[in-house]
């Protein structure tokens, strides 16, 4: 049996609709909808809190047969490592610029230091659960941020891992996300959005208002006037590293 299929059954047989699910539970009513049509991963946190809310062990949602599309995937957090950070959400215009001014190292000016949130992912399919502020910083020269992804200003701009399929071709699976918080909201540009507390890639679209895939097998998200969205940063390029460890 699917794991959608599995979610809905054991909600049914409490009696509960989807609303009391997200009630009980604490995962967004539109994640709830979400993993019940079969349409992406689910973290291994929001699987274990809908566990807990039907009275279930996490292990009678698994089998051999769990669907190829709502999957479970590795719950990626990450913690505070600096204490002028916001407490909160790391992926926003203040904790960026902060990251940067914060390296406490003689640098040639034509280098920049991109934070580099390797602990955590931006979901292509569906979404991944939003962590906490911690990060690397990747060194870039000024010129080849130019020449690769178009960046005529270098501030404000982050890495995140890639998971999902949805935006193939543009964006492939496991390629890293190069965005940068510019404040545009830019009428079929890709960003990097966090919708319910989750994290996606998608395309922009305005009337109506859709979060759109590249990948024509998945369906576009129409976010609700009462559900949270909000976008992080545009996507200015992507790419990916292939390497061998003998």
């Amino acid at each position: 049996m699917r794991l959608s299929s599995k979610i809905k059954e054991f909600r049914l047989k409490k009696g509960w609709t989807q609303g009391d699910l997200a009630k009980f539970s604490g995962v967004s009513l539109g994640s709830i909808k979400r993993y019940e049509t079969d349409n992406g991963n689910i973290t291994y946190s929001n699987l274990e809190k809908i566990a807990n809310a039907l009275g279930k062990n996490i292990n009678d949602f698994q089998n051999n047969d769990l669907s190829p599309s709502l999957s479970l995937s590795q719950d990626k957090k990450m913690s505070l490592s600096r204490s002028d950070l916001s407490p909160s959400l790391s992926i926003n215009r203040k904790n960026l610029k902060k990251s940067h001014d914060s390296i406490l190292i003689n640098i040639k000016d034509d280098t920049v230091y991109v934070p580099f949130f390797k602990d955590g992912a931006v979901s292509a399919g569906f979404g991944t659960e939003d962590f906490g502020n911690d990060c690397d910083f990747l060194p870039f020269k000024k010129q080849d941020l130019r020449l690769m992804f178009g960046a005529h200003s270098t501030a404000h701009i982050g890495v995140i891992p890639c998971i999902g399929n949805s935006m193939q071709p543009t964006i492939e699976e496991g390629e890293l996300i190069v965005f940068q918080c510019d404040g545009s909201q830019n009428e079929g540009a890709i960003y990097v959005i966090r919708f319910e507390g989750e994290l996606f890639v998608k395309r922009l679209k305005k009337r109506p208002l859709q979060l759109v895939s590249d990948n024509k097998d998945y369906e576009p998200i129409e976010p609700q006037a009462d559900q949270e969205l909000e976008i992080i940063g545009r996507v200015i390029g992507s790419y990916s590293i292939n390497s061998k460890r003998f």
